[in-house]
């Protein structure tokens, strides 16, 4: 009879150590911050060097074509970082 009771002794007393164990919690998800594609981080060019001496109207467009299509490319390349961080960092504020 004594071992049935320290046996029912044993099991309540490893019931209740169990119930008051501690559960363990996963921490909430870390935040990624992504790099944003190299693409977007390319330097812009330069405007162009003009070759000395006179030039013609026709040279003069061309060089000036240049350098706007240069400047249009830089302008969308710093667009699209700008939307890309925006939209990054609104994702991790939702969070």
């Amino acid at each position: 009879m004594r071992t049935i009771i320290a046996l029912a002794t044993a099991l309540l007393l490893t019931a209740a150590l169990a119930g008051c164990s501690t559960t363990t919690i996963a921490p909430p998800d870390r935040p990624r911050l992504d790099p944003p594609a190299a693409q977007l981080l390319l330097d812009c060019k330069l405007p162009t060097n003009l070759p000395p001496g006179e030039m013609t109207q026709r040279d003069i467009e061309r060089y000036w074509g240049l350098d706007r299509k240069h400047q249009l490319e830089c302008a969308k390349r710093h667009g699209a970082l700008r939307d890309y961080i925006v939209d990054r960092d609104g994702n991790l504020r939702k969070k």
